[in-house]
């Protein structure tokens, strides 16, 4: 996880493109979806192209993940998306433990501010990384990373 945490922390881009957001547990994926929605109109006015659909791509990939859920998880969810460079990524893993924060930026950097307190501190609970990022540079966070085992 330290080498996930790590390699998000250094990922930064010139624009305003990366996504991080995070939902507690029982949280309805409805009001992230109509907020992602309103993000969406509001970036469409975005002046410059490139920028433009950087943006708009990562929220349609958060919106993507979140599709098929009507709520969060037992611990809740963290999620990031974006470009960068031009290779997108998206992440999205349940806590150690329940978060009880609901956050939303939108920077040219993942905010991993969550990942140093006590809801990343490994337990009983079971951390499950759901989908493996698509850029090349983030693979090797995953290589010889453990994934905890409810033992309930």
């Amino acid at each position: 996880m330290k080498k996930l945490i790590k390699a998000l922390d250094s990922a930064r881009e010139k624009v305003t493109s990366m996504n991080s957001l995070s939902m507690p547990p029982r949280d309805q994926v409805s009001r992230v979806m109509k907020m992602l929605g309103d993000e969406f109109g509001t970036a469409s006015n975005i002046k410059r192209r490139v920028n433009q659909q950087s943006v708009l791509g990562a929220i349609t990939s958060a919106q993507e993940r979140l599709k098929p859920s009507n709520k969060a998880p037992l611990n809740g969810l963290v999620l990031y998306t974006g470009a960068i460079i031009t290779e997108e990524a998206t992440i999205d893993f349940e806590p150690f433990n329940p978060i009880d924060v609901s956050l939303y930026f939108y920077d040219n950097k993942f905010h991993t501010e969550l990942w140093r307190g006590e809801w990343f501190q490994p337990d009983h609970k079971s951390a499950e990384i759901l989908s493996k990022v698509d850029m090349g540079s983030f693979d090797e966070a995953y290589d010889n990373e453990q994934v905890y085992e409810d033992s309930d």
